[in-house]
């Protein structure tokens, strides 16, 4: 026969035993094909980009954010409760209209004794169309004298406010004096004057023809002014 038969272990004609690079090829199913390892490297890669793109972009956009305006929590007003006095008041007979505005209590005081006065008793009383002496008590003892006079006009009541607060002055040197005005609605109608000393306090006020000296206990005598319902 013409054509040679295959000797022994020689591989037919058309099958190869060596793979591309000359290497023994390797049985099916024990590599990876090259094509799918690349989809799964790149697949990995645009993963990593987009994870990487998101972050970016949130801290980006939260920078961006304009930051929160600070706010300043409201004012809180604490006001101590006013003192009552724990001592009933003595009863007002009806009197003059200056009269009947002086109140019957203030504060932890309350009125044990009110008469009328004779003007010329005091240097800065001459002249005023009444007086008024009211002594307040707290329930401790301790006393507030006030002396309520009514002047023809409102250049007269200054004057005599001034006069007063000379002379308080002159009795306490050493006192610490505090200027307020007295003020009716918007309008301001006087001018008050504190003089705090130790341990006793005075305080002058006008307002409109009326003129007012309240003695008592340094700590409180502007309070009381503050109070008093003229």
């Amino acid at each position: 026969m013409s054509d040679e038969t295959p000797q022994h272990g020689q591989p037919q004609h058309g099958r190869r035993t060596d793979g591309p690079d000359g290497d023994a090829a390797r049985p099916a199913g024990t590599s990876e094909r090259p094509g799918r390892r690349s989809w799964w490297i790149a697949g990995g890669l645009l993963l990593l980009l987009v994870v990487a793109a998101a972050v970016v972009w949130a801290a980006t956009r939260g920078s961006e954010e304009p930051a929160a305006e600070p706010t300043t929590p409201p004012a809180v007003t604490i006001t101590n409760p006013l003192p009552t006095p724990e001592v009933s008041p003595v009863a007002k007979e009806p009197g003059t209209p200056l009269y009947d505005l002086l109140p019957s209590t203030v504060l932890q005081f309350a009125l044990s004794a009110a008469s009328a006065e004779d003007p010329g008793l005091a240097p800065w009383t001459a002249g005023a169309l009444e007086v008024h002496r009211l002594t307040y008590v707290a329930a401790d003892g301790t006393e507030l004298i006030v002396v309520a006079t009514q002047w023809e006009t409102p250049e007269d009541a200054e004057a005599a406010r001034a006069a007063v607060d000379a002379a308080v002055a002159t009795e306490l040197p050493d006192a610490v004096a505090t200027n307020d005005p007295v003020q009716v609605g918007e309008a301001q109608t006087g001018t008050a004057t504190t003089r705090a000393g130790d341990p006793t306090g005075v305080v002058t006020w006008s307002n409109g023809t009326a003129v007012l000296r309240a003695e008592g206990p340094a700590d409180t005598v502007r309070d009381v002014f503050l109070a008093f319902p003229i």
